[in-house]
This record gives C-alpha cells, structure tokens and sequence, in this order.
C-alpha cells in the first residue's frame, strides 16, 4: 500500500514559457525553433539560428538549461527581455510568456 502526501499546491503556470527551444553549443545557446499558437509566432523578432545572449538578468553563456528555462517561465502575458545576436548585431526583443 502507498500513501501519497501533499507537499505543495500544484504549479498552474507549469508549462507557461517563452515559446523558443534552443540549441547548446561550446558554451552558448542557440535559437533552434520558435513556438506557434493558433498559426501563428509565440515569440516576433527572432528567428532561428539566433544567438540568446541574455533572459531578463541571466547571462545565458555556460548558464544550465534549468536556469534558462526557469527565467522563460511565468505567468501568460508576462514578459521578459531577450538580448540576442544575429549576423554581430546585438538587438533586444520583449517575449512574451505564452500558456502552452
């Protein structure tokens, strides 16, 4: 027999991210694909390929997978800062978080 105790409340927001899955590479992290909801972008201004240099505060070189992913995380309509690189240039683009 098992007994199971409840140690929280449930995360609601559990899957409620920025909708980018990136690629690892020597260090860094790379744009590899971008979400879609109902046909169309999650996340406008990025494409692949790009180069996520910064979530909010967190520096993404050498940063692990769960601290990126924890920063992308939050509450739908949230929104965080991402500072990426294409072709040199560094730009920013506010995501917005998006209820998968």
């Amino acid at each position: 027999m098992l007994y199971w105790l409840k140690q929280s409340d449930p995360d609601t927001d559990d899957l409620n991210q920025i909708g980018l899955t990136l690629r690892y590479e020597r260090g860094e992290y790379f744009v590899e694909a971008i979400a879609a909801k109902d046909g169309r972008a999650t996340v406008r201004g990025v494409s692949p390929g790009d180069e996520l240099i910064r979530v909010g505060n967190l520096e993404t070189q050498d940063a692990t997978w769960g601290a990126i992913y924890d920063a992308m995380h939050g509450k739908p309509g949230q929104s965080r800062d991402l500072l990426l690189e294409r072709a040199g240039q560094r730009f920013t683009v506010a995501a917005e978080v998006t209820p998968f």
